[in-house]
């Protein structure tokens, strides 16, 4: 293809290293006395991810610190929220709230938002430099690089940290293709707007090497249905609030008596339907096209306005919830059964007060009802940016074989029709994102040289 010297501009790396002269360190204790497992495990430390601490001043050097969130682990059994004042002598002594409040600075450099939470204040980054000491250290250890590796991804052009870009898209003319098919960890963030709308049919074929998915529903995430509870799906349409309202509500109540007897239900126990909103049927359906996926987990988020509503969403899914896979995974499914829920709680910012409060908050200063007196503390922990303690319910599905009795479904794709990587070609060192003129030229890279196994029709780019 004519365009490809211009559209494809770096030769392969793997093509490169195969003509390498690699010297091969003999008087070098790492690769002389050091046994390769224990490199192994000292390339991966060197390798590890770090976090770097946001920087907000014009000159982008100075460093906020975190808030202390005062992170605090729930026992199993936990069925109510602490109380609504426990830890705040340690948020006066120094929790580092202040400085992420909402007005110091310009707002198109919001230091708070619902963006913000334990571990994502900072970078996500990895240090590089082990790779240029020399070649063998570099053929050995290039691969643990995207081991290591969680790519991080938002949802939406809106609410997301600052150093992330809006709008950007991790794919194919992002990267390259041989660290594309290495990358097995992803970390998602999506509203729910965009969540229930085909976002995971989408992205599997970004991620058709993925292996491990988390997706974190954080509260603003949420459709806005204060003070209604939070609610998801995974079956029917995979769609709620003012759409299907109910849809959750009816889903529970036919699965009420499942995980609760020996009966075994169907996989899935619901079917998946699609719909206006889900063209390519619900969200659950989506998992079984990532063609290596093992591990699958949620994290269920509010604060403690709704522990009931969100710790009952998060106990149906651990008990409900079953997910068949396909590509080299088909004859498996995803079960949380046996893995208890991990339950945290936090002490958010004041933008996570929902907006109940901020309603009795208006008519506290408007009128002096006393009846508003109930927020007197809320409002004192606002005006210090303080918000409530938020909860955080962590279920994990992992992938278990199907038994004889579970059958068959037709409809879940094999190996042979669900490809789990890019073609690596001798040019393939970095598709870069195409021009103007490089896509009206009409000579530019066909969908199926880039992933033979999937057309247009059966996915299509973000």
């Amino acid at each position: 293809m004519a365009s490809f010297s211009r559209v494809f501009k770096s030769e392969s790396l793997s093509n490169q290293i195969s003509r390498w002269t690699i010297h091969q360190q003999e008087f070098s204790p790492l690769f002389a006395v050091l046994p390769a497992e224990i490199r192994v495990q000292i390339f991966s430390y060197a390798l590890a991810e770090d976090q770097v601490p946001i920087k907000f001043d014009k000159d982008h050097t100075h460093a906020i610190s975190e808030p202390n969130w005062l992170l605090r682990q729930l026992p199993d059994d936990a069925k109510g929220p602490e109380k609504e004042d426990l830890d705040l002598e340690e948020c006066y002594e120094g929790g580092c709230y202040s400085i992420w409040g909402l007005d110091q600075v310009a707002p198109q450099e919001i230091l708070g938002g619902e963006w913000l939470r334990p571990g994502t204040s900072g970078r996500k980054i990895q240090h590089t430099s082990l790779l240029l000491t020399c070649r063998r250290v570099f053929t050995e250890a290039r691969d643990i690089l995207t081991d290591n590796a969680t790519i991080r991804l938002f949802g939406g052009d809106y609410d997301i940290p600052p150093n992330c870009r809006p709008g950007y898209k991790m794919d194919m003319f992002t990267m390259s293709r041989y660290t594309a098919n290495r990358l097995t960890s992803f970390h998602l963030h999506a509203p729910m707007h965009i969540f229930e709308h085909g976002y995971l049919f989408q992205r599997s074929l970004d991620m058709c090497a993925a292996q491990d998915i988390r997706l974190t529903i954080r509260q603003g995430d949420w459709w806005k249905m204060d003070p209604s509870p939070p609610q998801l799906t995974p079956y029917g349409t995979g769609c709620v609030n003012r759409f299907q309202p109910r849809q959750m509500q009816e889903h529970m109540k036919l699965t009420k008596d499942h995980g609760r007897t020996n009966f075994r239900p169907p996989i899935p126990p619901i079917p998946f339907e699609k719909g206006p909103r889900s063209p390519q049927g619900a969200w659950g359906a989506a998992l079984s096209r990532f063609p290596r996926l093992e591990r699958f987990t949620i994290d269920f988020e509010y604060n403690e306005d709704r522990f009931d509503a969100l710790l009952e969403l998060a106990e149906w899914a651990q008990r409900v919830w079953r997910f068949r896979l396909g590509g080299h995974m088909k004859g498996y499914y995803l079960s949380a059964a046996g893995i208890p829920i991990k339950k945290t709680s936090w002490r958010g910012l004041a933008c996570h007060w929902t907006t109940a409060h901020f309603v009795h908050r208006h008519d506290m200063h408007s009128s002096n009802t006393s009846s508003a007196t109930c927020c007197a503390l809320r409002n004192k922990l606002m005006n210090q940016n303080i918000g409530p303690r938020m909860y955080t319910f962590t279920v994990t599905w992992t992938a278990r074989k199907l038994e004889p009795e579970d059958g068959d479904d037709p409809s879940i794709l094999g190996p042979e029709d669900l490809s789990d990587r890019w073609n690596e070609l001798p040019i393939d060192g970095r598709a870069e994102e195409l021009s103007s003129e490089d896509w009206l030229s009409g000579e530019v890279p066909n969908y199926e040289l880039l992933h033979p196994n999937r057309a247009p029709s059966f996915d299509t780019w973000q």
